[in-house]
């Protein structure tokens, strides 16, 4: 079990796919723990004092602890999508340890969904309305949603994915029928910001849409 879950952990950092479960500062401490416990498995199995009968009757218990590590290695990971969205937290400030609460630059084109979400509910109305507007995430449209309208989301993380948070910008394009939820996409347009009871409500008018490739890292970090 020791060395399965170790050269599982190495396997997943080879390939790229840890950014898709924790935040990459971790990196280099699971690929340290991957290299111990591959280790550490390793020097049990030449030290094994389990007679072969013993063993033979631990065999469904071990199957049963295997069974997580089998799926971890056959099932391709993928980033949190819109099946996962709760709508209600939607652009909730959460957890940023450390980070100011606010775009570190005045370039409205350069910032992403985290920044325009702090621009909520840092900047009056009348400091975004007319912005303009560049960001890239995935389309999410809510049951029942129809017409010109959905929103661009990304998902951010301050440590792994159980802590996620969307932050998102709602979305105003007559093409908006023909997309998917959890189509990738780049957005550009203008900001149309209006008063609201606890943040300023922004949408992006006059949009172009067109679709893009997931990032290599898709999620946004709200501790850098």
């Amino acid at each position: 079990m020791l060395a399965g879950i170790g050269a599982m952990l190495l396997r997943q950092a080879r390939i790229g796919q840890l950014p898709l479960y924790v935040h990459p500062r971790y990196s280099p401490l699971i690929v340290t723990t991957g290299v111990v416990m591959l280790l550490l498995g390793g020097f049990r199995l030449f030290q094994r004092t389990q007679a072969p009968e013993e063993l033979q009757r631990r065999l469904p218990i071990y199957g049963l602890l295997l069974a997580p590590l089998l799926l971890g290695v056959l099932i391709p990971a993928k980033p949190a999508g819109s099946a996962l969205i709760d709508a209600q937290q939607l652009n909730t400030v959460g957890r940023t340890y450390g980070r100011e609460a606010a775009p570190i630059t005045d370039d409205t084109a350069s910032w992403n969904l985290l920044d325009w979400m702090y621009a909520r509910y840092t900047l009056p109305p009348e400091q975004t309305d007319g912005k303009p507007v560049d960001v890239v995430g995935f389309v999410y449209r809510a049951p029942g949603q129809s017409g010109e309208h959905f929103s661009v989301v990304r998902y951010t993380l301050a440590c792994c994915v159980a802590d996620r948070r969307g932050v998102s910008l709602p979305v105003r394009w007559v093409g908006a029928d023909g997309l998917r939820n959890d189509q990738w996409v780049r957005v550009t347009g203008a900001i149309v910001a209006q008063p609201g009871e606890v943040m300023a409500e922004l949408t992006v008018v006059n949009a172009q849409v067109e679709p893009v490739e997931q990032p290599k890292e898709p999620y946004l970090y709200s501790y850098q």
